[in-house]
């Protein structure tokens, strides 16, 4: 009886959490992976893994990753970066989006190869139509190699076209 109880009650908690949004890594991933949130310090912004240019408002939503976002203010300047620890190999991104406010029908996604640690060329990954996208990880199509041991920048770039929304964002390391 008590194992059936039991059973009943982690049920009834996957289910609330799978009602309420909270979202895991990409579980499926076999490679290995480093996950940052919009303010991977709470609330924190500009600080040593986040940090962005132009007008990015904060906001809560129960289906965000970790509950929080933000939003670009529509201006076609505003860029987003999320800094990853250095690792080589090659590089696979998502993004997190899961957010009606999300309203960017042309969010540009590109990589920066930093060797230095403090910037370097971008590569771009993929035009998202944020709006539209499934809920959850979505993957950025493209993806790139370094054998050097190399810091992996995720940039977002809002365009004119709705709000930007910078949420969760991953990188699975092969090879």
């Amino acid at each position: 009886m008590k194992k059936r109880i039991f059973g009943i009650k982690v049920l009834a908690i996957l289910t609330l959490l799978s009602i309420t949004g909270v979202n895991n890594v990409m579980a499926d991933s076999v490679y290995s992976y480093q996950v940052l949130d919009n303010d991977n310090n709470y609330k924190q912004q500009d600080g040593e893994y986040n940090m962005y240019l132009g007008n990015w408002g904060y906001d809560t939503y129960y289906a965000d990753y970790r509950g929080d976002h933000r939003l670009s203010q529509g201006g076609s300047m505003d860029i987003y970066y999320w800094k990853f620890k250095p690792k080589s190999g090659g590089r696979i991104f998502y993004a997190h989006l899961n957010n009606w406010e999300f309203t960017d029908t042309h969010a540009t996604y590109g990589a920066i190869v930093d060797f230095s640690g403090s910037g370097g060329s971008m590569i771009p990954l993929s035009v998202i139509d944020q709006h539209n996208a499934p809920g959850g990880w979505v993957p950025l199509n493209g993806s790139y190699v370094y054998s050097n041991y190399s810091h992996p920048w995720l940039t977002l770039m809002a365009s004119n076209g709705g709000h930007a929304g910078a949420d969760g964002a991953e990188v699975d390391f092969y090879n």
